[in-house]
């Protein structure tokens, strides 16, 4: 739809004069959404291709690439500006619904974590680096989101299918380093690949662009900042499988997009629910959001404490297959014989009981073993040691079970 321009736009472009205005305008918006496009793609090149290498990580990463974002986003935010067709405003219900939405993909992702385990983040965890990680995301998502707004407003209020295909896609291969497009191998790794990174981050991309035609870059924003905050910024992250992580990556941002199309956009003559319905349901949602992020913080080491989970029946009768154990980050020295310990192993949690302990060298090891095993373990070293069992949690690690083992046969 054709409006009044705001700002730039003096004319109506109902009138003669607006018409020719609008004559003249109309390919200068089509002009600049192309160099918005080449623009991006030379970004691209630069941070992928030819940049890394030639200066200092800590210059690429938190000086180099920020400015190039932000270049890209002051060429979108004048196009935003520019363009002659009816841009959305932002809409509140919207915007709690796209943080809805978020804590509900993070707060999934967490309670697969409880199934499939968790491992450490990969960024750095001192204060200056996670500073640095949140200037760098804020800068590259908020010049991301601008520049997908003013393509999908300036192409989709014509070609509105034609702009979700074109800019969900572009946008998934702008997110994807080009050592991954280039490098990915055999059939099976493709497979992998395409179900770990590509089918989430397209299905994610696919829900900002609708966020981004109904409400503009605000919301596709904050939607995206969330998902990606929690990336960044957490201490530990899921250890999913790759079937897992394409599953649950592409699952839940499709349902989103089920919900804020049918809204928004399939139905756009139904009005909005009373600004109080909303409210409560955002109290409602934030509420049960906050205490499962919560529980799961405290329950995943962040604490000291660490729940796991008991699937063999090498500690019976004390523990059954289907318990929930708690450890605690005990100091190795404070360990003594009898107590009940879990050690990793070859990538699997062992819970057994302490039998023996010996120094060697300054170096603490336990020689361990089930209760209903008749041998003991091979000796654990203090780098395998994960923490001392202080409380038990009866037949609850069912449900997990059964889950796992569901997801395990759809993977096959």
């Amino acid at each position: 739809m054709v409006v009044p321009m705001n700002k730039f736009h003096v004319f109506n472009l109902n009138t003669i004069s607006g018409v020719l205005i609008k004559t003249l305008i109309e390919p200068l918006c089509l002009f600049w959404s192309i160099i918005v496009v080449v623009f991006s793609v030379i970004v691209y090149f630069l941070i992928n291709a030819f940049l890394p290498g030639k200066i200092s990580s800590a210059s690429y990463m938190y000086l180099v690439q920020p400015l190039l974002w932000l270049n890209l986003g002051s060429f979108a935010w004048f196009g935003w500006h520019l363009t002659i067709y009816d841009k959305p405003k932002i809409k509140q219900t919207l915007l709690w619904q796209a943080v809805l939405l978020a804590f509900f993909q993070v707060a999934f992702l967490l309670l697969a974590g409880l199934l499939f385990g968790f491992g450490y983040s990969p960024y750095g965890r001192k204060f200056l680096y996670m500073l640095g990680n949140l200037m760098y995301l804020t800068a590259m998502l908020a010049s991301v989101e601008l520049t997908r707004a003013y393509l999908i407003i300036s192409i989709g209020r014509r070609y509105t299918l034609l702009a979700f295909i074109f800019v969900t896609l572009f946008m998934t291969i702008l997110n994807t380093p080009l050592d991954t497009i280039l490098h990915w191998g055999n059939i099976p790794n493709v497979i992998q690949i395409a179900g770990r990174r590509f089918l989430p981050d397209l299905a994610e991309n696919l829900l900002a662009s609708l966020l981004a035609f109904v409400g503009g870059p605000v919301i596709s924003f904050t939607y995206r900042m969330i998902l990606h905050g929690f990336q960044w910024l957490s201490p530990i992250l899921p250890d999913l499988d790759w079937f897992v992580s394409s599953f649950l990556g592409t699952l839940l941002p499709a349902f989103g997009m089920i919900l804020i199309y049918n809204r928004y956009y399939a139905q756009p003559a139904v009005e909005p629910q009373p600004a109080s319905t909303d409210h409560g349901s955002f109290v409602s949602w934030a509420t049960v959001s906050v205490i499962t992020l919560a529980l799961i913080g405290l329950n995943t080491g962040l604490f000291g404490f660490r729940p796991s989970l008991v699937a063999s029946g090498s500690m019976t009768p004390k523990y059954q297959v289907g318990d929930i154990i708690i450890t605690r980050d005990v100091p190795a020295s404070e360990v003594r014989v009898g107590d009940v310990i879990s050690y990793k192993t070859n990538g699997t949690l062992v819970i057994h009981r302490v039998k023996r302990i010996s120094t060697e060298g300054g170096q603490i090891s336990f020689i361990t073993q089930g209760d209903a095993n008749t041998t003991p373990d091979p000796p654990v070293s203090i780098h395998q040691y994960q923490g001392k069992v202080v409380a038990v949690i009866p037949k609850v690690g069912w449900v997990s079970i059964f889950f796992r083992n569901v997801l395990t046969r759809l993977a096959q």
